[in-house]
């Protein structure tokens, strides 16, 4: 029964250290948000948004080691609207 409970106490903390990053990071955003709040549009700032998590799920997942100029890059072009152009005959 002692195995039980030392599993279920490592899953706890686990997950108290997981809701506590995730708290942590929602400040640090919020604080980054507030400071270019004033200089970016809002468009702006929710594109910027969407590649920072974007960038913070491939790092997590473990599909990119470090953030260079061309990873942004694929990011920045994976976050743009695609036109698509239906033409009739």
């Amino acid at each position: 029964m002692d195995d039980i409970s030392e599993i279920r106490q490592r899953k706890i903390e686990q997950l108290q250290a997981q809701a506590h990053q995730q708290r942590e990071e929602m400040q640090q955003i919020a604080a980054l948000e507030e400071a270019v709040k004033q200089y970016f549009t809002s468009d702006a700032l929710i594109q910027a948004v969407k590649a920072l998590v974007l960038l913070s799920k491939l790092l997590r997942a473990g599909k990119v080691q470090k953030v260079d100029s061309e990873t942004l890059k694929s990011v920045l072009r994976q976050l743009q609207p695609r036109e698509i152009t239906i033409t009739r005959k």
